[in-house]
């Protein structure tokens, strides 16, 4: 419980030292560990301790929503303010407040792992299902379109539909992965590994890989097709293709792979363990793939080995077209059969104890009683 109560402090920027020619290239130093705040690692700032709640999906009850208020109220400064990730953070908190804080977000379902609670970074496309633009009438699943409509391999239209997939649902499952204490990478029983030894990977009991060792910045983007997530540059990507069938890449450029939808959560988590494959086996220490030099990427070829020895197949696609879209506005989201759900933005960010109740009461009463944090700072109710 120590851990819930420690405060980090400020830091300041990475130095250079060894590692010039990462920074020439633009990449991060990294020469301390991951010191990204969390619910229970709160971070010292002049206002007081600041603690971050991963909302994976932007995915908040209106139960919990109105759990974030009363805590902001009762142990940080009355507001709530939300990251460009769809998360949320309260501010303003007393140092010795670690322990209560993490007790009342436990109770609420707001913490549903105290060791990997930091790297359930998962953004997910907040309109999915809501205002008729993922019922996919796209072009046939091989010709697909590139940005000039021209046939690509992916499927994938730019600010097209998507399909009819269900992202939130994709964010529950890989959130369900991320908190457990590892995800299966084989599907018969377990052989050598193909790491090199000596390599620094993560460990593997049984048939499981645990990523506890992900960076609290590390991010699962998953888009319904029509590229608001994609824009976010994500770590790991997953794009849905049609109603049965998703892309899946690393960040937003390079190869893909065609998956089936179904398996799109356990691939994107085995596309993370491959990351810190490729981090041990680069005698670095990056918190995301873009850190990577370009030589030491984790390898997509790879991945589909890993997937396939998880019993997930998988399609090269050599060149996807990703698509490209707009983020989510404020106002009115009208779907296809009427419904009607609503987007409002935050000003700058910030809601009130107040404003975060009045939107969960409208949850309630009008809605599903669910709330969907968007990472444009703001909040859809559908």
């Amino acid at each position: 419980m120590l851990a819930a109560m420690s405060v980090t402090p400020t830091s300041p920027a990475d130095r250079d030292g060894s590692g010039s020619a990462a920074a020439a290239a633009g990449r991060p130093v990294r020469e301390r560990g991951d010191a990204c705040p969390g619910a229970l690692r709160l971070h010292a700032a002049d206002d007081g301790a600041l603690a971050r709640v991963r909302l994976p999906g932007g995915l908040l009850t209106a139960r919990q929503a109105e759990v974030l208020a009363g805590l902001s109220e009762r142990l940080g400064d009355g507001n709530l303010d939300i990251t460009s990730r769809g998360n949320v953070q309260i501010r303003g908190l007393a140092e010795g407040c670690g322990g209560e804080l993490g007790g009342l977000l436990r109770a609420a379902g707001l913490l549903p792992s105290d060791r990997n609670e930091r790297i359930r970074n998962v953004a997910a496309s907040p309109l999915c299902g809501l205002d008729g633009r993922d019922e996919w009438d796209g072009p046939d699943e091989e010709k697909g379109q590139n940005t000039q409509g021209e046939p690509d391999e992916s499927g994938i239209r730019s600010g097209g539909p998507g399909g009819r997939v269900d992202v939130q649902a994709w964010a529950r499952e890989l959130d369900a992965l991320l908190c457990a204490d590892g995800v299966r990478v084989r599907e018969a029983a377990p052989g050598p590994t193909r790491e090199p030894a000596g390599t620094e990977v993560p460990s593997l009991a049984g048939d499981f890989i645990d990523l506890s060792g992900l960076s609290g910045r590390f991010l699962f983007g998953l888009d319904d097709g029509r590229g608001d997530i994609v824009a976010l540059a994500p770590d790991v990507t997953l794009i849905a293709s049609g109603p049965d069938r998703a892309v899946l890449c690393f960040g937003t450029t390079g190869p893909g792979l065609r998956i089936a939808a179904a398996d799109a959560p356990r691939a994107a988590a085995l596309a993370a363990a491959e990351f810190l494959t490729a981090v041990g086996e680069s005698g670095g220490r990056a918190w995301r793939v873009r850190e990577l030099p370009p030589g030491a990427r984790p390898r997509t070829a790879r991945l589909a080995d890993r997937l396939a020895a998880a019993g997930i197949a998988c399609t090269p696609l050599p060149r996807p077209a990703l698509p490209l879209g707009p983020p989510v506005e404020p106002g009115t989201v009208t779907g296809p059969d009427g419904s009607r759900a609503l987007s409002v933005a935050a000003p700058l960010g910030r809601l009130t104890a107040a404003q975060c109740r009045l939107l969960a009461r409208t949850a309630d009463r009008d809605g599903d009683g669910e709330l969907r944090v968007t990472p444009w700072r703001g909040v859809v109710v559908p």
